[in-house]
């Protein structure tokens, strides 16, 4: 019984602290905001966890393992084609972004807050490893003629770019566009598409001069 109240509590910091983290930001989040927003008080707030960092690395850890089981599929199994396994973590992202809208935003003022905290926090989850596999496969593709010889990190910037700005952008083009939840949901998914076609548009011949 005790243990299932440990647990109890624990999970709502964990999840009180991701809300609050998403919605203000890190920096301006408090602890004393957390404590507040998980309904305890202070010194319990520190018993679980002493600092924010130390939190950071649970919620934000947490929320990589929700989708680490599907991009691990893309990155262990051979013969999957690009466009295959494209389509697997825009899905697994989609899902992940849909639930957390504010997600991207969260993710881009981190990395720019704390990059260092950031790839801590992505190694104990094991999603580096992870990472070094998809680059990895996609070096491969590139030497075998699969892929155009351009630098991995276009193929990146160009994949996560596309994969965030509907999120980014989405209370401006919602104003502009008078956009519902339901017109979001299917722009997504005709948006899917383009994204591969993109991503897919370096693989094959390179253009002739």
């Amino acid at each position: 019984m005790k243990i299932e109240s440990i647990v109890s509590v624990e999970d709502r910091i964990i999840e009180a602290a991701r809300k609050t983290f998403i919605e203000k930001g890190f920096a301006q989040t408090s602890m004393s905001d957390i404590a507040q927003a998980a309904g305890i008080n202070r010194p319990t707030l520190h018993y679980y966890f002493r600092t924010k960092d130390i939190m950071f690395q649970a919620v934000y850890g947490g929320i990589l393992k929700s989708i680490l089981p599907k991009i691990q599929v893309v990155a262990s199994t051979s013969g999957l084609t690009l466009e295959e396994g494209l389509s697997i973590i825009i899905d697994a992202y989609y899902d992940l972004f849909v639930e957390n809208p504010s997600l991207p935003l969260f993710i881009m003022r981190e990395l720019d807050r704390n990059a260092d905290l950031m790839t801590s926090t992505l190694e104990k989850a094991g999603f580096m490893d992870v990472l070094w596999n998809l680059r990895d496969m996609i070096q491969e593709m590139i030497a075998r003629g699969e892929i155009r010889q351009v630098p991995v990190r276009f193929l990146l910037f160009n994949f996560y770019g596309l994969l965030s700005v509907p999120f980014l952008s989405k209370n401006l083009s919602r104003k502009i566009l008078e956009e519902d939840e339901n017109s979001f949901r299917q722009m997504l998914s005709e948006w899917k598409p383009v994204i591969i076609r993109q991503i897919l548009s370096y693989a094959g011949e390179p253009p002739k001069a």
